[in-house]
């Protein structure tokens, strides 16, 4: 959402939590062409015009994993998404990969400063990323 006077504010929770999702899935099954394949392809961030089979299937793992990352799921529940969504990708090594990447990615986004409040503020001019509601104050050092 762009504010009128060229802020642009975004709910990182939601969308950093699916988008570490699709680094940890595409990474471990190896789907080059999924969205961050796509991205590094030139494709833009937003995944718009986004096709292909890799980009489908990437998305249809990529929600019920965010769940099982939020809920610090364990490997055999990631093992059931895996059966269910992509049966000729599962096994136990996968999914125990794939457990390993999303609580990795889910400590390195706990470890950053203001993980838990989920909405940051853009300044439109190029500014940093700040907590919402505290846009007026200057970065950490």
């Amino acid at each position: 959402m762009t504010t009128d006077d060229g802020r642009i504010e975004l709910d990182t929770r939601s969308f950093l939590h699916h988008d570490l999702v699709h680094l940890a899935v595409e990474g471990e099954l190896g789907l080059d062409g999924g969205f961050w394949g796509n991205v590094a392809a030139g494709s833009s961030l937003s995944g718009d015009a986004l096709e292909g089979d890799q980009v489908r299937l990437a998305e249809s793992l990529a929600g019920p994993m965010q769940t099982l990352m939020r809920l610090e799921a364990g490997p055999g529940e990631i093992r059931a998404v895996l059966d269910r969504v992509a049966p000729e990708l599962a096994s136990d090594d996968v999914a125990a990969q794939v457990h390993e990447r999303l609580r990795r990615l889910a400590g390195h986004w706990k470890a950053t400063p203001h993980w838990g409040r989920g909405r940051r503020v853009v300044d439109g001019r190029g500014g940093r990323l700040q907590p919402a509601g505290v846009a007026g104050v200057p970065p950490r050092a």
